[in-house]
């Protein structure tokens, strides 16, 4: 099945809810933050504290979409959903799936589960798409 205009925020729709689930289902590997023994030390310095950080190391995530036209785009860009890309083609944040209410999530972890699950129903529907992310 192709996107068309008349299915086109169905899709979108089903990218949110496959991307909820996804980052609901998401366990981060906790990161740890200390202070290092020396400056090129791998170890920390156990008189010093060191704080876990549950949801792993803060990033970010997107779906891209090549070209930047085509129904689904066309859609996005009417609700005021995602951005150009600077190096062509369109992009949709993972927060745009799928944001927990009251909740900040920084987790790369998540942002990546979301995206790449909501990437998964796009390519479901022909859409030449993929993930992109980033550690902050």
């Amino acid at each position: 099945m192709k996107v068309t205009k008349a299915n086109a925020y169905d899709v979108f729709v089903e990218a949110a809810t496959a991307a909820k689930a996804a980052a609901e289902a998401c366990v981060p590997q906790p990161m740890y933050v200390g202070t290092a023994k020396g400056l090129f030390d791998n170890t920390f310095d156990e008189t010093q504290p060191v704080y876990k950080v549950d949801g792993g190391v803060c990033g970010r995530a997107s779906v891209w979409v090549r070209p930047a036209s085509g129904p689904l785009v066309a859609m996005l860009k009417a609700r005021g959903v995602g951005y150009k890309r600077y190096y062509g083609g369109y992009s949709v944040g993972s927060y745009e799936f799928y944001r927990p209410e009251g909740v900040l999530v920084q987790s790369m972890a998540v942002a990546q589960a979301s995206a790449s699950a909501a990437a998964a129903v796009f390519a479901k529907y022909g859409v030449n798409c993929g993930v992109d992310s980033s550690m902050d």
